[in-house]
């Protein structure tokens, strides 16, 4: 009761000539925009112009429901022609096709897309053989097997440490540079003769994450 009691009082806010002037006045403005639309919008065929004739029946629907609630005249009728003489414009107007220029702009868009792409994979496999040169520097860099060196052989870890001052310009998080220093403790105490199975471990899995560090830097 207290909804149809809210609904009248809310029809009956604007009176009946006006709720009239301003149905067709959203109807005359969602004509005029589809109307430019078709015109000037490559594309724009009839089914994206059905948008105006969802507009116009929901304005008629809203007029016939004000007059069933306040019993005043139904403008509805009178509402529906008016839209209906604007829909005619609307399917007689041919879709916009695309002209010469049109396509030969989207050619070249797809041509230009494409070399973007062969650049793009270019730098890829570049990156990618840079990151193949450097792990194949740092694993030739790496120490022998325990059982394939004698007690008194010298450690060589200049290419190592060659890769590490390259890192020290970089913006290294708190992370990487713990780990580069751990990397750096490890190769320190295997050059002064303490290259126990436990700095081995320490160089090897140093070795790992500086392979990391480098990928994610580009270095």
């Amino acid at each position: 009761m207290w909804f149809s009691e809210f609904l009248n009082d809310f029809f009956s806010a604007v009176s009946g000539t006006w709720a009239f002037i301003i149905s067709a006045f959203s109807v005359f403005v969602a004509f005029v925009v589809c109307l430019a639309l078709a015109i000037f919008k490559t594309g724009y065929g009839l089914k994206k112009r059905v948008w105006y004739v969802v507009v116009s029946a929901f304005f008629c629907a809203f007029l016939s429901a004000r007059a069933s609630f306040t019993g005043e005249r139904d403008l509805s009728s009178l509402l529906l022609c008016f839209a209906l003489i604007l829909l005619l414009p609307l399917c007689v107007i041919p879709e916009k096709r695309k002209t010469d220029d049109s396509a030969a702009e989207d050619g070249a868009r797809r041509g230009f897309i494409r070399f973007l792409d062969d650049k793009l994979k270019s730098a890829r496999e570049c990156s990618d053989n840079a990151l193949r040169f450097h792990t194949e520097e740092i694993r030739a860099a790496s120490p022998p097997p325990q059982h394939e060196r004698d007690g008194t052989q010298d450690i060589d870890f200049s290419h190592v440490k060659n890769v590490l001052s390259r890192l020290e310009p970089a913006l290294l998080s708190q992370a990487d540079r713990r780990q580069i220093h751990e990397l750096e403790m490890a190769l320190y105490d295997a050059e002064r003769g303490g290259y126990s199975p436990d700095t081995r471990g320490k160089i090897n899995e140093g070795l790992g994450n500086l392979l990391k560090i480098m990928a994610k830097h580009g270095v």
